[in-house]
C-alpha cells in the first residue's frame, strides 16, 4: 500500500463575489467602529487562503481604513474620522484583496488579486441646536431700568431641515427671575432691578429648542456681571466722643473717624460744633 499525501499550493487567487457593494452608516457612529464587512473568496487552504485588504483609491481615503479579520478573512472597514451628513453624504472606496503568500509559478496564470468598489452612504440623524458660543459674557449696570437689553445669544440647527430656534431661560439657573429672553431673537433683558451689593455675578443657562422637533434641545451659559454705580450715601460706623483740655492748642488733638461705603478722596467731612 502506498499513501500519497497532497499538499496545497496557492493556485487560486482571491475573488470578490460582487463587483460593487453598498452600505449605510449612521453619522453618529463612533470613531474606530466597524461600519462594513466584505469578503473575497479564496479556494485554497490554510496560509494560502490568507487575504490582505487595502484601499487603493476613492474619496474615503483618510476617513476609513480596512483591516483583515484573522479568523474569518473578512475585510473590516472601520471609521477614522467623525462623519457629518451635512458636509458629505456618501463615500466611495476602491478596495483590493490579495494573497499574503504567493507561489511564484502560478503568477503566470494572472494577478493574485481582485478589486471591488464600496459605496458608503451616510445616514442623516437629527442633532440638537448648536450655540455660536457655549459661554457668553455680558455686563449690565446695577442702575439699569427694568427691560434693559444687555446682549443676545444665537443658535442654529445643524441639520438640513434648518429648523427655527426658540429661546428660553432655564429657571433653575435664575430662580428669582432677574432676566428674560426674547424667544425669537435671543435678546436678553433685565426683568428686575439689580443690586451689585447683593450679587455681583449672575450665571444663567439659556436653552435653544427646535420648533420643528421640540425634542432637540441645546444649551449655553451666560455670565452677567453687574457694574457698580454710586447709589449709597456714605455713613459713619458709629458715634464718636472725645474730651479736650480747655487750653489745648490747634493741631494737638487728632480724631480718627471711619466712614463706610466710600473710596479714598470721595468724601469730605465737615465738623459741626456746639452743645445742646
Amino acid at each position: 500500500m502506498v499513501t500519497v499525501t497532497l499538499t496545497d499550493v496557492n493556485d487560486n487567487p482571491p475573488r470578490f463575489p460582487h463587483r460593487s457593494y453598498q452600505f449605510t452608516v449612521p453619522e453618529s457612529v463612533q470613531v474606530s467602529s466597524i461600519v462594513a464587512r466584505i469578503k473575497a473568496v479564496d479556494l485554497d487552504l490554510g496560509p494560502n487562503a490568507e487575504v490582505v485588504y487595502r484601499i487603493l483609491d476613492g474619496d474615503g481615503l483618510g476617513t476609513f481604513r480596512i483591516l483583515t479579520d484573522p479568523n474569518t478573512q473578512e475585510g473590516l472597514i472601520t471609521l477614522l474620522k467623525n462623519l457629518n451628513f451635512e458636509n458629505k453624504s456618501s463615500y466611495t472606496l476602491k478596495i483590493e484583496a490579495s494573497n499574503q503568500n504567493v507561489d511564484t509559478p502560478f503568477l503566470l496564470v494572472g494577478p493574485f488579486s481582485d478589486t471591488t468598489m464600496v459605496r458608503l452612504l451616510v445616514e442623516d440623524e437629527d442633532e440638537p441646536p448648536i450655540f455660536s458660543n457655549s459661554v457668553s459674557q455680558m455686563v449690565v449696570s446695577e442702575g439699569a431700568p427694568v427691560g434693559t437689553n444687555i446682549g443676545s445669544v444665537s443658535a442654529h440647527d445643524p441639520d438640513g431641515s434648518n429648523s427655527p430656534i426658540r429661546y428660553s431661560v432655564d429657571r433653575k439657573s435664575d430662580t428669582e427671575h432677574f432676566f428674560d429672553i426674547d424667544s425669537n431673537s435671543g435678546a436678553i433683558r433685565t426683568s428686575r432691578y439689580l443690586d451689585r451689593e447683593i450679587r455681583v455675578l449672575h450665571n444663567i443657562t439659556v436653552i435653544g429648542t427646535e420648533t420643528l422637533d421640540p425634542s432637540q434641545v441645546g444649551s449655553a451659559f451666560v455670565l452677567i456681571s453687574v457694574a457698580d454705580v454710586n447709589d449709597n450715601a456714605p455713613s459713619f460706623a458709629g458715634d464718636y466722643w472725645t474730651s479736650v483740655c480747655e487750653n489745648v492748642l490747634p493741631g494737638q488733638v487728632k480724631i480718627t473717624c471711619v466712614c463706610e461705603n466710600v473710596l479714598p478722596g470721595q468724601v469730605k467731612i465737615t465738623w459741626m460744633s456746639g452743645w445742646l
